[in-house]
């Protein structure tokens, strides 16, 4: 019955525009670094285009790969913590704005499989995008020629991708059952806005290695080279976290019927 259910999300999925939009949207990511890098090897195209080349001299310190992959982390910190609320809003909230959750609350199967399939789904979506943005980036890095690359270098970068990847999905649930609490995609949406905002504020004190959403911008370096990174306290609460939003989204879907 799993199998059938997660073929039935993939299905949705494939058909649903807003896979490939999203998909796109992150995509771009690699495409601001890679132009960020021009205009730091150009300094003449700096100065023509002004406040861009400014933000380009903050975000990175010079045109090579160290700077390059840490400004690909960074935006994988942050971005991530929005995508994977984005996907857990869509793919849970979606039955309720398209009317289907009355039929999905009719068939024969637990509730905890349904949300086990959802969850699926969303890792795989959201492990197929981060793939999608490495190749990216190391197509347009090859493509610049920036001084720098090491084999130790890409391999790093693409461990950091990973963790940090398996970090936001560890968010993924939150959003998951407020799309099921609140019948929609207003509430986790804005709850997940909300979280980034209040982490982001967070992360600037001691308190950001115990809130979920300071965690993995801080893990992506967002901090500075000489913040720590967060520990295995961190880990945990990715983890109780995630734990606490499975059980309440399986909870709140046992208490629904197909009338809600």
């Amino acid at each position: 019955m799993f199998t059938a259910n997660l073929y039935a999300e993939f299905l949705k999925l494939r058909r649903s525009r807003v896979t490939w939009i999203l998909a796109l949207a992150f995509g771009f990511g690699p495409v601001v670094a890679s132009m960020f890098m021009i205009i730091l090897a150009n300094p003449d195209l700096g100065r023509r285009l002004g406040l861009i080349a400014a933000k380009a001299h903050l975000a990175a310190a010079a045109a090579d790969w160290t700077s390059y992959l840490s400004m690909i982390g960074q935006m994988m910190g942050i971005g991530g913590v929005i995508i994977v609320g984005m996907i857990g809003t869509f793919v849970f909230g979606r039955e309720y704005t398209e009317g289907t959750a009355k039929n999905i609350l009719t068939l024969p199967i637990r509730r905890s499989g349904i949300v086990a399939a959802k969850l699926t789904a969303c890792a795989v979506w959201y492990l197929l995008i981060v793939a999608w943005v490495y190749l990216e980036t190391f197509v347009f890095g090859a493509l610049l020629a920036m001084p720098g690359y090491t084999v130790e270098l890409g391999r790093g970068a693409l461990v950091q991708g990973l963790r940090l990847a398996v970090e936001a999905l560890l968010l993924v649930t939150v959003p998951a059952w407020i799309a099921v609490a609140s019948k929609g995609f207003f509430g986790p949406l804005g709850f997940t806005i909300g979280m980034l905002l209040l982490g982001t504020v967070l992360g600037a004190t001691g308190w950001g290695p115990w809130f979920p959403w300071s965690i993995v911008p801080l893990d992506s370096g967002m901090a500075g080279p000489d913040a720590p990174l967060p520990g295995l306290g961190a880990k945990a609460v990715l983890v109780g976290t995630a734990a606490a939003g499975w059980y309440l989204t399986v909870r709140t879907l046992e208490r629904s019927d197909n009338l809600q």
